[in-house]
């Protein structure tokens, strides 16, 4: 049962940058002074009565959001996603007990980390997350690092161990180098996989591939396209990913807003259904 004492973050599930961000939170909070929820796009979120809300790398609908702050004693969104910021514009003049916090230079994790502990460093950890969420790769190790990350259980106690032992940083590493051989090697099997489809009137490549390589992958089939596309079938939907390169590629997360999804300007992600025909456009 959900106490009605402590805070409730709510970070973005089955994500590093989310669940960096849930770390640095718990971090300011401890481990006794905070709950966790896992928030997942066009799931219900649980009940916010009387409590004080951290919305962390997440953001729900604007007209949700609107409830939550109704039920809630105050609502604190902690995010870098541009379809959320756009969603959610001018929506704090309007709601005392609502604070935004965006920045689209930064990832969720850096910015939760900086905004709980305002005079305190970030950790290496967390800033390697930044470096390959914002597809910046400025950290020459981090793709390795992260890989080795997302091949853990997501654990707050063992993160807490990582981001204070900066030394394990390379064994991760290590780690992370000899899984990404192998993932190298499913990227170019999927590569040969694609097909061309039509999406919102662009001809571009598709993909039913797995989520743990889907960046790396759509990153290469994006190459001098508008944007490339992947998607993998649930029970009840439809997941979509989708990526372009930089300033030249389009802005899909306008495509995936399109669809009720969001994300980023090069990465975004939307939901269908699983018998949705191409060319796929929004109903």
């Amino acid at each position: 049962m959900l106490s009605t004492i402590s805070p409730l973050l709510i970070y973005h599930a089955n994500c590093l940058d989310g669940f960096g961000a849930a770390c640095a939170a718990v971090a300011h909070f401890g481990t006794e002074g905070c709950e966790l929820f896992e928030g997942r796009h066009g799931d219900l979120p649980p009940d916010v009565a009387n409590r004080t809300l951290y919305l962390l790398d997440f953001s729900y609908k604007r007209e949700v959001l609107r409830t939550l702050c109704q039920q809630s004693q105050q609502v604190v969104i902690i995010d870098h996603h541009l379809s959320a910021a756009e969603d959610l514009a001018g929506l704090e003049s309007e709601i005392d007990n609502l604070r935004l916090h965006f920045d689209m230079e930064q990832s969720g994790a850096t910015l939760s980390w900086r905004y709980f502990h305002p005079h305190s460093a970030v950790p290496e950890l967390l800033l390697d997350i930044e470096d390959r969420d914002l597809w910046r790769f400025t950290r020459p190790e981090s793709i390795d690092v992260t890989t080795a990350l997302s091949s853990y259980p997501f654990e707050i106690a063992r993160w807490q161990q990582w981001m204070a032992q900066p030394a394990m940083r390379q064994q991760l590493q290590q780690e992370g180098a000899v899984i990404n051989r192998f993932r190298s090697q499913m990227v170019e099997r999927y590569k040969r996989r694609a097909f061309e489809a039509d999406i919102c009137g662009y001809r571009v490549p598709v993909v039913n591939a797995p989520s743990e390589i889907t960046s790396e992958l759509l990153g290469e089939l994006s190459q001098q396209r508008p944007f490339a596309a992947s998607y993998q079938d649930m029970v009840d939907k439809r997941s979509w990913s989708l990526r372009s390169n930089g300033k030249q590629g389009v802005n899909v997360a306008e495509i995936a807003t399109r669809f009720g999804g969001g994300g980023h300007r090069n990465a975004a992600g939307f939901s269908t259904a699983v018998t949705l025909p191409f060319p796929l456009n929004p109903t």
